[in-house]
C-alpha cells in the first residue's frame, strides 16, 4: 500500500490550517471550523443526512481514541461489494478492504464456504465503481483480499482499480504452514500437507498457528521471516515485470485497457474485453478485432 494515506472527506485549506497544530491530516469534528469545511467539501453523494449512522459515529469514536493520528480500515466480505464500499466511505473509513470468497482460514461449515460470498475478481470492478460514483477514488484507498498468492494476481488486481492487496494464507504457507516434512503429523489430524487449514484449533503441526508450547518450538521464527521476505520480494518482482511488459513504469500505472479475459465468464465478472473483441456480456454489440478495423460479429440486414 502507498505509504501516504489519504482521508475520507477532503479537507480545504482553512481545515487544514485549523489542524496543522495537531499534526493531523483529518479534520476534527469538534473544531467549528472543520465541521463547516469538511462539510462543504464532502461530496453531494455522500452528504445523505444530518443524523450519523452506527458506522459513522464508531469510526469518530475512533478517532478520538487514536487522537486522530491513525488511518480507519473498514473490512467487508464479498456480498454487495459496491453499497458495501459506498457505505464505509459514507461512515467516514480511510481504507477499504475488499474479502473475496477465496479468501478466509475455513474456520466455517463447509455450505458456508462453497455457497456464501463471491468471487474477488467480480468485486474489484463494483467497488472501484463505488469510489468513483463518490468521487473518492484514490482518496479513499482500496485493498483487496482473498486468493492473492502471485504476482500477476497483484498486478492484475491493482490493474482493476485497487490501490493494494493484502495476503494472510499465502503468507502462513510461506513461513511454513502445510510443510511435507510434518506429513505424519498432518495424517493423524485427518488431513495432508498442503491441505490443511484448520488453523484455528490450534494444533497446526507447523507450530505457528498455535499456543501448545512444544509445538511452538518447531518454529524457527529467523528463517520464517527469511522465507517470507523471500516470497514478498518475488512477488514484486513478478508484479513490476508484468508493468513493464505493459509498459508501464509503476505499478500503479496499470489500468483495465492493460488486460483481456480469456472466458466468458472472467469478461462479465471483471466487465474486461474478451481477447480479440472489445466487448464484455452487458456491453451491447460484439465487435471483433481484425487487426485493422472493428467488424460486426454478427451481420444484421
Amino acid at each position: 500500500m502507498r505509504s501516504k494515506w489519504l482521508s475520507v472527506k477532503a479537507q480545504s485549506p482553512a481545515a487544514a490550517a485549523c489542524c496543522s497544530a495537531r499534526r493531523s491530516p483529518i479534520a476534527s469534528p469538534t473544531c467549528a471550523t472543520c465541521r463547516r469545511a469538511s462539510t462543504s467539501a464532502r461530496p453531494a453523494a455522500i452528504r445523505i443526512g444530518l443524523a450519523r449512522t452506527t458506522s459513522e459515529i464508531k469510526i469518530l469514536e475512533l478517532r478520538e481514541i487514536t487522537d486522530w493520528e491513525k488511518p480507519i480500515y473498514v473490512k467487508v466480505g464479498g456480498a454487495r461489494p459496491y453499497y458495501d464500499t459506498a457505505l464505509a466511505v459514507k461512515a467516514g473509513a480511510d481504507v477499504v478492504v475488499l474479502d473475496g470468497m477465496q479468501g478466509g482460514t475455513a474456520a466455517t461449515q463447509d455450505v458456508f464456504i462453497e455457497n456464501v460470498g463471491m468471487p474477488t475478481l467480480a468485486c474489484i470492478r463494483p467497488a472501484v465503481q463505488a469510489l468513483q460514483d463518490l468521487g473518492m477514488h484514490r482518496k479513499v484507498q482500496l485493498i483487496i483480499s482473498g486468493g492473492i498468492r502471485s504476482g500477476a494476481d497483484v498486478a492484475k488486481a491493482l490493474a482493476l482499480g485497487a490501490d493494494a492487496v493484502a495476503i494472510g494464507t499465502a503468507a502462513l504457507v510461506a513461513i511454513g504452514d502445510n510443510d511435507p516434512h510434518w506429513e505424519e503429523e498432518y495424517q493423524k489430524l485427518g488431513t495432508t500437507a498442503g491441505a490443511y487449514d484448520d488453523w484455528h484449533e490450534g494444533k497446526d503441526p507447523a507450530g505457528i498457528t498455535t499456543q501448545d508450547p512444544e509445538l511452538m518450538k518447531r518454529l524457527d521464527p529467523i528463517a520464517a521471516g527469511r522465507r517470507l521476505a523471500n516470497y514478498l520480494k518475488v512477488m514484486t518482482l513478478e508484479a513490476q515485470t508484468i508493468a513493464r511488459a505493459c509498459g508501464k513504469n509503476h505499478l500503479h500505472n496499470l489500468e483495465p485497457e492493460d488486460l483481456c479475459a480469456l472466458t466468458m465468464e472472467a469478461a462479465a465478472m471483471a466487465q474486461i474485453p474478451l481477447a480479440g473483441t472489445n466487448w464484455y456480456p452487458g456491453k451491447g454489440r460484439l465487435l471483433i478485432s481484425t487487426g485493422r478495423a472493428d467488424v460486426p460479429a454478427v451481420s444484421h440486414p
